[in-house]
């Protein structure tokens, strides 16, 4: 394995870490987002049942 150098191993790193975080939080905003909806929905349906 050739040798790198520390700068190019922690731009590597950075990247990584910045691809992970993005696709984290697209998955987390998509479940959210139905979560939500859903949510929403239950909540007007035991508001009906309520009222």
């Amino acid at each position: 394995m050739p040798q790198m150098s520390p700068m190019y191993w922690i731009l590597l790193f950075i990247w990584m870490l910045l691809y992970s975080y993005m696709f984290i939080s697209m998955m987390f905003f998509i479940t959210n987002y139905n979560l939500f909806t859903s949510s929403k929905i239950i909540y007007k349906k035991i508001n009906i049942k309520f009222n």
